[in-house]
């Protein structure tokens, strides 16, 4: 129901989500975590095309350990990641 800058302006926030603190990969990766935030390096990226959907899978590393994050039919970030780069990421852990 936005149809002007000022009914953007006047919208109160749905709901408030308070970013847990970041934590190693290898605590992201225990049974029970769900939603994590982590603090890694980039150590490769990978960028596939399946049909008109895509997937960038990026292998991230850090002293405890190795995770894959992926990003589905975001092709824009293949050009994002950079070897050897720190990112912090939120996300939810899926098994």
């Amino acid at each position: 129901g936005l149809r002007t800058p000022r009914d953007l302006l006047l919208r109160l926030p749905a709901r408030l989500e308070v970013s847990p603190e970041p934590v190693r990969l290898a605590e992201a990766l225990a049974p029970g975590a769900e939603l994590v935030r982590v603090r890694a390096r980039v150590r490769t990226w990978r960028f596939s095309r399946f049909g008109k959907r895509s997937l960038v899978r990026v292998t991230l590393v850090d002293e405890s350990g190795t995770a894959d994050a992926l990003f589905f039919n975001q092709p824009w970030l293949r050009e994002r990641f950079r070897k050897d780069e720190e990112l912090e990421l939120l996300a939810r852990v899926v098994d």
